[in-house]
């Protein structure tokens, strides 16, 4: 069985590639990078969308939860009975964190976060597309 793979390996005569094999391989790797570019962009773009559309109807959330809670009476009360709110500073501070709609403001920053970060990341693959024809291989 070794006779027979040395036979193979060295009675043969080396066979050389052919010369466009280089360029095309490079061609078709630049073509994939490109291919997975442009996927990557849509995902970042549809992530963006739905994370913009997620702040939207969070805001409604927030003011459909402040007006359930009365956060806005505690704080038009800082107007209208500002001495007494002073009196009872303590309270009225607790009174506003009790009534305070964490939930909906916890959906609306993590939106916006999301937002920024997927904006960032698609910012960065736009200017990698455009810049140049051929991307850079690494």
């Amino acid at each position: 069985m070794s006779n027979n793979f040395q036979k193979l390996f060295f009675s043969s005569e080396l066979v050389e590639p052919p010369s466009e094999l280089l360029t095309r391989i490079i061609k078709e790797v630049r073509v994939r990078q490109q291919f997975r570019l442009k996927v990557r962009l849509a995902c970042r773009s549809l992530f963006f969308v739905l994370s913009a559309v997620v702040f939207v109807l969070g805001l409604g959330l927030i003011q459909k939860d402040l007006t359930a809670t009365g956060f806005m009476h505690f704080i038009s009360l800082l107007f209208s009975d500002s001495s007494i709110v002073l009196a009872y500073w303590q309270s009225f501070i607790l009174a506003l964190l009790e009534s305070l709609p964490v939930t909906s403001l916890l959906v609306v920053l993590i939106a916006v976060l999301t937002a920024f970060e997927s904006l960032k990341f698609l910012t960065k693959d736009i200017k990698v597309i455009f810049s140049s024809k051929q991307p850079i291989i690494h």
